[in-house]
């Protein structure tokens, strides 16, 4: 029952109180049969920074009781949940071997909900390899999957996805209206501000800073906070000024070596960030070590849509 209820709470905000319901729901679960079925809900009740080892030990516990049981929906989340944890530690290549068994288990286990959370993924590695058309094509079939069943749910993870591709063709301010409108709509989203932020650097700045620095305020500690700042961040290192800057830097910093993982996408090192940022405050020194950090993060994650990333932002050699 407190599974259920922290799955139920996932869906409304209230982050903090799903948190505790499924930590509660791990610690009084002892049969591996219930283990098998409350673990999955790790993707959605653990996903803040802090959160990774417990999320990396549910998802271990899940590869070794979903085979034991011949249980093909285990076997799927436990892949599921180690593709996004492998994504955090910058491993590439466990994330893309995960993705491998959940397309030999689809077919298996295969709902829409599962369907669709394996299109997304498809569609993040797509764009890790430098592969954009065909990552957004990829995302727009997820979409459609999708939106007859939450249309606000498959919007908003098509929405994060459209962002990463966006930035990476230099196209991001064509998404301007778009995120208007979800700040708009979601003023209380910091996230929205955070993308918003972005999409208007070098179109009006000054509306930019505003929004860099509306997604600094009470922003709660939930599975978009990392990728919230990390985007704010980028905005803050182009047009924000000392104090803005000096907050989000101050914030990512203990998050130095991650990739950030929004849930449907990657938006790269927390280093390129940080190195942007510390460029901004001129710290030479400290810009130049976290752009090694961010290389070496691109290295594992063998993913050149960063590295083109890194350099375009004049942080490495293409």
């Amino acid at each position: 029952m407190a599974a259920a209820a922290s799955l139920g709470h996932s869906m409304t905000g209230a982050v903090e109180r799903c948190r505790e319901l499924f930590v509660r729901a791990m610690g009084d679960a002892a049969s591996e049969e219930v283990r098998r079925q409350i673990l999955p809900f790790a993707y959605l009740a653990l996903g803040t920074p802090q959160d990774l080892d417990l999320r990396a030990a549910a998802a271990d516990e899940l590869l070794e009781l979903g085979p034991a049981a011949s249980d093909p929906v285990a076997c799927f989340e436990a892949r599921h949940l180690t593709f996004s944890v492998a994504l955090q530690r910058a491993d590439g290549r466990v994330a893309r071997a995960h993705l491998d068994e959940m397309l030999a288990l689809v077919d298996q286990v295969g709902d829409v909900g599962r369907r669709w959370a394996l299109l997304y993924q498809l569609a993040a590695v797509a764009h890790l390899d430098d592969e954009l058309e065909r990552s957004e094509r990829i995302s727009e079939d997820a979409l459609t999957l999708f939106a007859p069943v939450s249309a606000a749910r498959a919007l908003a993870a098509h929405g994060g996805q459209l962002l990463a591709i966006r930035l990476a063709q230099g196209r991001l301010s064509e998404l301007a209206d778009t995120f208007a409108l979800m700040v708009a709509e979601q003023p209380e989203v910091p996230a929205w501000h955070a993308a918003l932020s972005l999409a208007l650097v070098g179109e009006d700045d000054e509306r930019a800073d505003t929004h860099a620095r509306r997604a600094l305020e009470d922003v709660p500690l939930d599975f978009l906070w990392l990728a919230s700042h990390v985007i704010g961040g980028r905005a803050a290192a182009a047009v924000g000024d000392r104090t803005t800057a000096e907050a989000y830097r101050d914030r990512l910093a203990p998050w130095s070596g991650r990739a950030c993982w929004q849930g449907t996408c990657s938006y790269g090192p927390v280093d390129t960030a940080l190195a942007l940022l510390h460029r901004r405050l001129d710290d030479v020194e400290r810009a130049e070590e976290h752009a090694r950090r961010a290389l070496a993060v691109v290295d594992r994650l063998d993913a050149p849509v960063f590295r083109r990333d890194l350099a375009e932002a004049g942080l490495a050699a293409e």
